[in-house]
């Protein structure tokens, strides 16, 4: 069997588990026992769940971190992978095909496998695989980072091949309610105060989006569901916003707030935070970082046009940069991420594991 066939095999093995977000544990299972068995991992979890596989490497070597996340969007149960003849890999159809995250491990897997074969040295290593990824980085937010060692690490979970992600935003979540006065319509409406115009009028008066190269905004709720005779006393909102500079997402969200407090009192209608949270923190790690100058190095020389750049959306890196881990992202050649039109190409997964075997010995 050629290196592609096998790698597809394996791949194929690994999406068959399921691992949906919130039932990621048979599958940490099996990659704890492969780990284990043919690498002689030192393999645990932490409190949290997350899956810890400590490699042996090189004496005298600084651990490296190399990380994927093991849960996967819906509808991922009972995904069958098939591979064409141009060597393009997809599921049936009817599922996700959880190349995201699943063509990383097995990235991982093939490169510490063939480097074991044909006696590549490789530092220690520190394979993380993280718990609850797609439903808010819960995993790597909630990692005892005391059980690492590694300061340098990998995050195996992007695209395309020539992007290597040096940073990330600032993510805040706010949900909130504008609360008014119930009153019939029709026949005391002077009596009722409108929270639904109060909100509208407020979102009317803030950028909803692009609100600069930097920051974005969005709200995903806005719900009021009362009958079209009654004056509507509370609307529910459930909102975002995300920069690569704290300070605008804090300035933003603080005009959010003015808005929807003065067009609230403009009625005669209160608003309310329920909740307000920060999932992860601005990262930005210097181009000149010898882990991105390496990357870069090697990706040019393997004939692509790279892209170090930062990125609105978040990942497992975020939260390893915070807790004192230099961390990229690099893609793993996946394209339609969490749609049914997922696919990976077998030839960029060998790619990625050239990309780790020619990375980890200079690290």
């Amino acid at each position: 069997m050629d290196i592609k066939q096998a790698i597809f095999e394996e791949f194929k093995q690994l999406v068959a588990i399921d691992s949906e977000s919130g039932n990621e544990q048979p599958f940490l299972e099996h990659l704890y026992n492969k780990f284990e068995n043919e690498f002689g991992a030192e393999c645990l979890y932490d409190k949290a769940g997350n899956l810890i596989m400590r490699v042996p490497g090189a004496a005298g070597k600084e651990p490296i971190l190399l990380c994927c996340h093991g849960d996967t969007v819906k509808p991922g149960i009972g995904i069958e992978a098939v591979m064409a003849e141009d060597g393009n890999i997809t599921s049936k159809g009817d599922t996700i095909l959880a190349a995201d995250d699943k063509a990383g491990i097995v990235e991982i897997i093939w490169a510490i496998r063939t480097a074991k074969e044909k006696g590549i040295e490789l530092p220690p290593l520190e394979v993380v695989i993280t718990f609850g990824e797609e439903v808010g980085l819960l995993g790597s937010t909630a990692l005892d980072y005391s059980l690492l060692k590694a300061r340098k690490g990998i995050v195996i979970d992007g695209g395309d091949l020539n992007e290597i992600v040096i940073g990330g935003p600032t993510h805040l979540v706010y949900e909130a309610q504008v609360l008014g006065k119930a009153a019939h319509a029709a026949h005391i409406p002077s009596e009722g105060i409108n929270a639904l115009k109060a909100a509208a009028n407020a979102v009317a008066t803030f950028t909803v989006g692009q609100v600069d190269h930097e920051t974005v905004c969005n709200i995903g709720r806005f719900v009021c569901d009362v009958a079209t005779n009654v004056i509507p006393e509370k609307v529910a909102i459930k909102g975002e916003v995300r920069s690569l500079d704290e300070s605008k997402m804090l300035a933003h969200w603080e005009t959010i707030k003015n808005a929807f407090n003065t067009e609230a009192a403009a009625m005669g209608a209160t608003f309310e935070i329920l909740e307000e949270k920060t999932h992860y923190k601005a990262y930005n790690l210097d181009e000149a970082h010898p882990l991105v100058e390496k990357l870069k190095v090697i990706l040019t020389e393997m004939g692509y046009d790279v892209k170090a750049q930062r990125i609105l959306g978040g990942t497992d890196a975020a939260n390893f940069n915070t807790g004192g881990i230099a961390t990229v992202v690099i893609g793993t050649g996946g394209k339609g991420a969490h749609s049914l039109t997922e696919s990976v190409n077998i030839n960029d997964m060998v790619k990625v594991v050239d990309i780790l075997l020619e990375l980890l010995p200079q690290l």
